[in-house]
């Protein structure tokens, strides 16, 4: 006898994160387009930097004046910290993923702390809400099936449970949040946002 529980969810990548400069200014390039695979320490957007090169490199030349004249303690300050500007003026990749959206485009105005991209997984979950009498008997490493909108099956292994009550749970619904992995046995062909 199996014991079955249907429940619908949603597509989610398996992580996300949205990434923003700490520095104000134009992007003169986003880097990658929507659905880009890349990798860790690659160039996502850049900001236009020409005028803090400018003032760096003025800056520079007044640390060489104050050196030869013993005072360069303060002048050196300021070349490290526009040197530390212009670094900032670059978006790179914290890890490897996928770019699920972008939400500027070349030469607008970028805020500090504003998102610029999407980064996530291109590993897929589902999450499930069950209600919270189900929730008891779901736990992690269980088999689970998704069933497609186009018929088709995918093998998936329950690998969080989120009881109803705890404080990361949603409060408003009082149900277990369920995450399900999808086995990679072959091509998932689910799109993030999607039921499943």
């Amino acid at each position: 006898v199996t014991d079955a529980l249907e429940a619908s969810g949603t597509v989610e990548p398996a992580w996300k994160m949205e990434l923003s400069s700490l520095e104000g200014g134009t992007i003169a390039r986003i880097a990658v387009a929507e659905g880009d695979q890349v990798e860790a320490g690659q160039l996502l957007c850049a900001l236009d930097s020409s005028a803090l090169l400018k003032k760096l490199e003025a800056t520079e030349a007044m640390a060489a004046s104050a050196s030869l004249a013993g005072e360069d303690t303060e002048a050196r300050m300021a070349v490290e910290d526009l040197l530390a500007q212009v670094d900032r003026c670059s978006i790179d990749s914290p890890k490897a993923g996928m770019v699920y959206r972008i939400y500027a485009n070349d030469g607008e105005t970028a805020m500090p702390g504003s998102p610029i991209l999407e980064l996530g997984s291109p590993d897929k979950i589902v999450t499930v809400e069950v209600a919270a009498y189900d929730g008891h008997r779901l736990q992690v490493g269980q088999r689970a099936i998704i069933a497609l909108p186009d018929g088709s099956n995918l093998r998936a292994t329950v690998s969080h449970v989120q009881p109803a009550g705890s404080v990361s749970a949603d409060a408003s619904s009082g149900g277990t949040i369920v995450r399900v992995q999808l086995t990679p046995d072959r091509a998932i062909p689910m799109v993030v946002g999607a039921s499943a």
